[in-house]
């Protein structure tokens, strides 16, 4: 469960590029964005 509640909090520090994308590629597209770093 902790894992799924950071990937959420992931998406809501998603880039805008990304949630453009939000559809389907979001977790992906955080898993490689620099803003997870900042977590």
């Amino acid at each position: 469960m902790k894992i799924i509640i950071v990937e959420y909090l992931y998406l809501i520090k998603t880039p805008k590029e990304c949630m453009a994308n939000l559809q389907k590629r979001a977790l992906s597209c955080v898993r490689n964005s620099p803003t997870r770093q900042h977590l």
